[in-house]
Parts: C-alpha cells; sequence; structure tokens
C-alpha cells in the first residue's frame, strides 16, 4: 500500500487526522480511523476527517475513533482552516458534511460555521421516547436530550464532575438504553450570565479537550432552560467557542490549526 499523506489539525484541540478523499478506498475508512487514533502505534486523535473538493467547496466525511461516522463541528472547522491554507476555498465556503450544507467563514482569527437550530425532537436526537427528553434521569443523572448534528444529554450542575463519577458514569449514559445509536454527554457549569464551562465524554471517544456539537448543545440548552443570552461563551478545557442564535441558524466559532504534516503507511496499522 502507497503512503497515504496526512495532516494532524485541531480546533479546541479536539485533534483529528485529516486524510484526501480517495486516499483510501471508502469501506477502508471506519479501520483507517480506528488505526490511526490510537495512542503509541498511531497517530493519536478524537477522529479522521476525509476531505474532498468540489466546485463550490468541500465534502467531509468524520468517524470516531471506534470507527464509526458521526457530525463534527470542531472537525469542520479544522477542515475549513486546512483547506484554506492550502487555497482550496476562499474565505467563504460550503461543506457538506452529514447531509447538512455548511457554510463557512475563515479569517486570520477563527473559523465560523453557520448551522440548523438544535433538536429536540425524539427522532432527531435520536432517543427512545415520545416526548422530547427535557431534564430526564439518565444512570441517576438528570439532563437533557438534543441534536446538534450529532446526538448530546446536557448536564447542568452547580460544579463539574471529579474523576470518579465522570469516568464510572459517562460511560454508562453513553450506552443507556434509552439511546439507540448512544449518546454524547456534555457536563456543564454556568459561570456568569451567557458563560459556561464543560467537561466532556464523547460517544466512540471517551473524554475530549472539545467539542464543537456540544458546546451549541450546552447554549442551546441553556437558552431553553434559563433563558440565557443569544451570545455564550462556552469554554472547553482545550479553547472557547462562541456561540450566536440569530433566530432561525445558529453561527459557532473558534481557532483552528494544523499541528503537523505526516505520512501514514501500512505497516503503521499494524
Amino acid at each position: 500500500m502507497r503512503p497515504i499523506p496526512f495532516a494532524k489539525v485541531q480546533a479546541l484541540r479536539n485533534t483529528f487526522a485529516l486524510v484526501e478523499t480517495g486516499a483510501i478506498p471508502l469501506e477502508g475508512e471506519p479501520g483507517l480511523a480506528v488505526a490511526m487514533a490510537r495512542k503509541g502505534f498511531g497517530v493519536g486523535t478524537d477522529g479522521l476527517l476525509v476531505l474532498g473538493r468540489r466546485e463550490e467547496g468541500l465534502d467531509m466525511r468524520m468517524y470516531n475513533p471506534d470507527g464509526t461516522p458521526d457530525f463534527c463541528g470542531n472537525g469542520l472547522r479544522a477542515a475549513a482552516w486546512f483547506a484554506y491554507t492550502r487555497g482550496w476555498i476562499g474565505p467563504r465556503a460550503t461543506v457538506q458534511h452529514g447531509g447538512i450544507a455548511v457554510p463557512t467563514v475563515v479569517t486570520q482569527r477563527d473559523v465560523t460555521i453557520e448551522l440548523p437550530p438544535a433538536s429536540f425532537a425524539p427522532e432527531d436526537v435520536p432517543i427512545r421516547s415520545t416526548e422530547p427528553w427535557i431534564e430526564q434521569e439518565v444512570e441517576g443523572v438528570t439532563g437533557t436530550a438534543v441534536s446538534t448534528g450529532s446526538t448530546h444529554f446536557v448536564v447542568f450542575r452547580d460544579s463539574l464532575p471529579e474523576d470518579q463519577e465522570f469516568f464510572s458514569v459517562s460511560p454508562r449514559i453513553e450506552a443507556a438504553e434509552a439511546f439507540p445509536q448512544r449518546t454524547s454527554v456534555m457536563w456543564a457549569v454556568r459561570e456568569a450570565e451567557g458563560v459556561y464551562r464543560v467537561r466532556i465524554w464523547e460517544r466512540g471517544a471517551g473524554e475530549t479537550l472539545g467539542c464543537g456539537t456540544g458546546s451549541i448543545a450546552v447554549a442551546a440548552v441553556a437558552r431553553r432552560l434559563h433563558g440565557a443570552p443569544a451570545e455564550i461563551l462556552v469554554h472547553n478545557p482545550g479553547g472557547t467557542l462562541r456561540y450566536a442564535d440569530n433566530g432561525s441558524t445558529i453561527q459557532a466559532a473558534s481557532a483552528a490549526s494544523i499541528v503537523f504534516l505526516g505520512q501514514w503507511t501500512a505497516h503503521s496499522a499494524t
């Protein structure tokens, strides 16, 4: 197998290996995600981005470290930054990802993506219920189920969980029977008006330093439950996401960067 050029990219310190579409057959992409995500003999990432160019922008697929496909806000920003620095796109472009055309704006400061509003509908989350799950209990923890392109269970507390609770309860919520496709868990605290801090458990990945769709989920739930303002800051361990709701769409902005470039060989995956 010929070496595969790749870039390690990040947004909110949520790291990804990025390869071009066609670098590996489509059916091999999940396995490549698993191999490259491993620490030690892999690259050590939170997922794989497969990025292709199209006439009006980009196409992107994202895989979690366990090989499952997902929708990813940080991946969108990291991929757009990579494409912009390579001259594939200009400051404004559209990224086709997860069946959604995502408008993207790149500046020297950050990358902004525009997404549809969050959905609390059970079929969108998805969750096994006929009604939205607003402040419902799962594994002894009260939270709200929401989709922002990816599924999340948002838990507001007075303080973020310590390791013992976080590492024991989060995976149980992820795999709870109520969530047929599993779920990420966003633990959140309110620090000030329109300012939140989170600890993140991502489905298929475990603890991560940043989650774009999860940060959007926290902001959306804060607005629904607590009347939070239209502009919100969500502090991830890896950086801050800026959220803005204009009533019909939401914008999410953060910095992104290329960590390093490399080549992946068949031997790397053994």
